[in-house]
């Protein structure tokens, strides 16, 4: 029980997709005894497309509004940047001096160094190196501003939806442990070391494509082919099995590729991954959890947000929603200080 709990104002996170702008807000409570928990207060998808500058603009002016609304006051907010517009390296902690940074970055990035703002973070027994370039950064800057928010800092896809997994379940992930965040237009797998990103690649899956595939060959219509696949899954036992023949291939083909990067991660660490956190709108696709496991002879977990984080957002999506799992890490960063 929470006594007289102090709270904070909130901390806002904003995940930039492609299709689609993700944002939550939590607000930290300590109790008493010095106890610190998150309050979930809003998680909102807004679609919006990316490279669509004059809709993305109005659509961030759009979400400071409902924030101001809600949470009084300026909005200040975490950003994400891109998949397609980040580089982010590892290297051992010691390894940290400006010229070596300066150096990886100059023979990795595909994009002269003076085009690239770039920082880096210690976070044991590496150092983080993140890079963008200055162009992105500073549009997305003044285009924020010009919505009426206030970029508290930026911050990478991946590390975000690290740290909000971390958050959920720190036994699973002190070790060597990997992460599959199914999304509406790609799918990614990363693994990690404690906080630590080592390794990332965009697999051969998205929802919107298995959609089109599972329409095409029952001859339904959009709508009713999306209602069938979150209904059906891979379970055998659902729905007579009748996506078992338009789904197994597609997964079975995305656990190859899983398979060889384990492999090239088992070459580079000498931890093995036993673990494997699924996120994402598409986590919880029936008899996915019990066919990666056999797929991947590895443990499993599909997290539950709400068992964790207190929630009073339930108005603006489901607390469970494992699709906000960047933009809460994004939030998460501002409400620990946790700054890269």
């Amino acid at each position: 029980m929470r006594l007289f709990p102090y709270v904070s104002p909130p901390s806002i996170g904003i995940d930039c997709g492609e299709q689609s702008l993700k944002v939550a807000a939590l607000k930290t409570e300590t109790s008493w005894s010095g106890k610190r928990s998150y309050r979930v207060t809003f998680l909102h998808d807004y679609a919006v497309k990316s490279n669509d500058t004059m809709v993305l603009q109005s659509t961030l002016a759009t979400v400071a509004r409902e924030l101001r609304a809600k949470h009084h006051g300026i909005i200040d907010a975490t950003m994400s940047i891109p998949e397609s517009q980040s580089y982010v390296l590892t290297i051992p902690e010691g390894a940290g001096d400006a010229q070596h940074i300066a150096d990886r970055i100059a023979g990795e990035v595909p994009l002269p160094i003076t085009d690239l703002y770039y920082d880096s973070q210690v976070v044991p027994p590496y150092r983080v190196i993140g890079a963008a370039p200055k162009e992105y950064i500073d549009r997305t800057i003044t285009m924020t501003e010009t919505a009426g928010m206030t970029i508290a800092a930026l911050d990478f896809e991946g590390l975000a939806t690290i740290r909000a997994i971390a958050y959920l379940v720190p036994k699973e992930t002190r070790g060597a442990w990997g992460v599959i965040d199914f999304g509406a237009t790609r799918t990614q797998c990363m693994i990690a070391e404690g906080e630590t990103p080592l390794h990332t690649l965009r697999l051969p899956l998205s929802g919107e494509g298995l959609t089109t595939k599972i329409a095409s060959t029952l001859h339904l219509a959009p709508e009713q082919a999306e209602r069938t696949k979150r209904e059906c899954g891979v379970d055998p036992h659902a729905c007579t099995g009748s996506l078992k023949e338009i789904l197994v291939p597609e997964y079975t083909l995305m656990a190859k590729r899983v398979h060889e990067m384990l492999a090239l991660a088992h070459n580079q660490s000498p931890s093995p991954v036993s673990t494997f956190v699924l996120v994402g709108g598409g986590a919880h696709m029936p008899g996915l959890k019990t066919f990666l496991e056999a797929q991947l002879q590895c443990a499993i977990i599909v997290p539950d947000p709400s068992t964790t984080f207190l929630n009073d957002a339930a108005h603006d999506a489901p607390a469970a929603h494992l699709g906000f799992m960047t933009a809460l890490g994004l939030a998460l960063r501002s409400a620990t200080a946790s700054l890269i």
